[in-house]
């Protein structure tokens, strides 16, 4: 939905982009992020928040702008926000002792490997990617096979049909980089939620 916000509002040139080059709009959103990390950081929560804050209350923020930033780098912050959140929850469960070595992505964000390589860089995990990035209709379709008897099993269907598409590994430099600035947003939502 962030990324939908910043498509609606702020890419009239990666729309037109898109229709010139007949690609999907979030593909060109993505390639015109930028390479490196960013400064600026955002508060994903444009609609209300999920875990771990589930607050009905809180608002998005971008925090850090100057007249030197460009386009490039609020994309990359927006994928940043997001990430940060996701790592929040990934901090819960480790906090909660579930040990998670790698991540398998679905999902629309699954469909993008600058995205997927930043989430492997942030988290410090193996990200993988599958062949299927819709996993929930791939499910269904497997427990059809198998109810049609076209597979014997769940486990069957799932080593015929699941693929390992890509496998996305952190950088360490920029893991570092990315766990400084991380310090950093952990404090945005407990500072702003009272202004909320």
């Amino acid at each position: 939905s962030l990324l939908r916000w910043y498509r609606d509002t702020l890419s009239d040139e990666e729309q037109e982009e898109a229709c010139r080059q007949k690609k999907d709009v979030y593909q060109v959103i993505i390639e015109n992020a930028s390479s490196n990390p960013t400064s600026i950081f955002v508060l994903p929560h444009f609609t209300t928040t999920g875990t771990p804050w589930l607050d009905i209350h809180s608002k998005g923020a971008i925090l850090g702008l100057t007249l030197n930033n460009r386009k490039s780098e609020i994309i990359r912050a927006l994928l940043e926000g997001i990430t940060y959140e996701m790592k929040l929850n990934l901090q819960a469960l480790q906090n909660a002792g579930i040990n998670v070595e790698e991540i398998k992505a679905i999902g629309g964000g699954a469909k993008s490997s600058f995205w997927l390589q930043l989430k492997a860089d942030m988290w410090n995990k193996k990200v993988i990617s599958l062949n299927v990035s819709e996993a929930a209709c791939l499910g269904v379709a497997i427990l059809a096979g198998v109810a049609a008897g076209l597979y014997s099993s769940v486990p069957e269907a799932v080593e015929r049909l699941v693929k390992v598409k890509n496998t996305y590994f952190p950088h360490g430099e920029i893991n570092k980089l990315y766990e400084k600035k991380f310090e950093i947003y952990q404090k945005i939502y407990p500072t702003l939620s009272s202004l909320n």
